[in-house]
């Protein structure tokens, strides 16, 4: 009689290993690497100048040492690059107006952390379908804030998520924070995660106060 071998085949492994991770995932695709999104969509060295004053001044409203009000105001979650946009040139009106006054960061969400069911936000689902073509959902995430940015207007993003399965860790500021003038934690979100721990430390700019939806 032959005796068994101790030793599994490698499609026997494979199979055994894909048992192991991500049981609940139907599929995963591959996410465009960050450094290609903005190699494709760059931040103009004017453009980095407009985020780099809607940070200054955030940050100077924060610590006291400018009077102005600091105001966040926009869409809770986009869905429709198109009026954003129509919305941000209305807001850019107003903000020149009121600046003496008013530093205005045009508030620019594109996920929905809080929803259990239902739409998961622009990137997640940039067709609102259920078709979770991520990809395409961060082209038109960065190149909605590189088009505020030419505005001169200071888009905020609210960086709640993770892209991807658990085992992915990948999380959705790596792809926008440049072209970010501030990120915001909204009051009704739950405390923040342990990698959102460990990435706000990291942050290039200063986080806002929590924000009331």
């Amino acid at each position: 009689m032959a005796r068994r071998s101790g030793h599994a085949s490698p499609a026997t492994a494979r199979e055994g290993l894909n048992d192991l991770d991500d049981k609940r995932v139907k599929s995963i695709r591959p996410l465009i690497p960050p450094q290609i999104l903005m190699e494709d969509f760059p931040l103009t060295m004017k453009a980095a100048a407009t985020v780099l004053e809607g940070r200054k001044g955030a940050e100077e409203i924060v610590s006291g040492e400018d009077d102005r009000l600091l105001v966040v105001v926009g869409p809770c979650s986009v869905h429709d690059v198109k009026a954003a946009l129509e919305y941000a040139k209305l807001l850019k009106a107003y903000a020149d107006e009121a600046s003496d006054d008013l530093h205005i960061l045009m508030r620019v969400y594109f996920e929905k952390p809080r929803t259990t069911v239902g739409w998961k936000g622009l990137i997640n689902d940039p067709q609102l379908n259920g078709t979770f073509q991520i990809n395409k959902g961060l082209r038109l995430a960065r190149g909605l804030l590189l088009e505020i940015v030419r505005l001169n207007l200071h888009p905020p993003d609210e960086t709640l998520a993770d892209l991807g399965p658990p085992s992915s860790n990948r999380p959705q500021w790596v792809f926008l924070q440049d072209a970010s003038s501030s990120t915001l934690s909204p009051l009704s979100t739950p405390p923040i995660s342990f990698l959102g721990e460990l990435l706000v430390p990291g942050v290039s700019f200063l986080p806002s106060p929590p924000a009331k939806n």
